[in-house]
């Protein structure tokens, strides 16, 4: 068997079964109905997809110049790649806005003294500084703030504002 022939039997499935997985996770975003696990595929079924949907152009590659020598697909083609182009484009109702607040507050946060965000959250600054420590993010004091103690790894970072913002758990003696 022919290379060929081994992608052709693989491009058109793979790239039907990963836009079939991203059509679903993407409706359930539109939605905001979406779990963590659904955005994490839907990101990496669209890896998927470009892939195959890169082997089905090579392997369908006739057919696919002769498609591009009519006008729909032509000016299909020109309206979506405009689309494109226009949505790097800082337009909308919140572009003259500046950053989005969310993230100039949790920017702001990572940034502070963790007495700061204790002060913040309402929570003793000792407690705080424990439930760092406690969590793993070693050399945690008054004076340290969550983006050094992650060391630039995002998902400490995640972790440690996770952290400060969720109220320490009671314990019931």
């Amino acid at each position: 068997m022919s290379a060929m022939s081994t992608l052709r039997r693989w491009a058109t499935p793979v790239t039907i079964a990963s836009f079939a997985m991203m059509a679903v996770t993407g409706v359930l975003m539109f939605f905001h109905a979406e779990t963590t696990l659904n955005k994490v595929i839907h990101e990496y079924a669209s890896w998927i997809f470009v892939i195959g949907a890169g082997l089905h152009v090579v392997v369908n590659w006739r057919a696919f110049t002769v498609h591009f020598r009519r006008w729909p697909a032509r000016i299909s083609a020109g309206l979506l790649g405009a689309l494109l182009v226009v949505s790097f484009l800082p337009i909308g109702p919140n572009a003259a806005a500046g950053p989005r607040a969310d993230r100039a507050a949790i920017g702001a946060m990572v940034g502070a003294p963790l007495s700061a965000v204790a002060r913040l959250t309402g929570e003793d600054e000792a407690a705080l500084v424990g439930r760092m420590r406690q969590a793993g993010y070693d050399g945690a004091g008054p004076n340290s703030t969550i983006r050094g103690l992650s060391g630039g790894d995002k998902g400490r970072l995640m972790g440690g504002i996770s952290l400060a913002l969720t109220p320490p758990t009671e314990t019931v003696e």
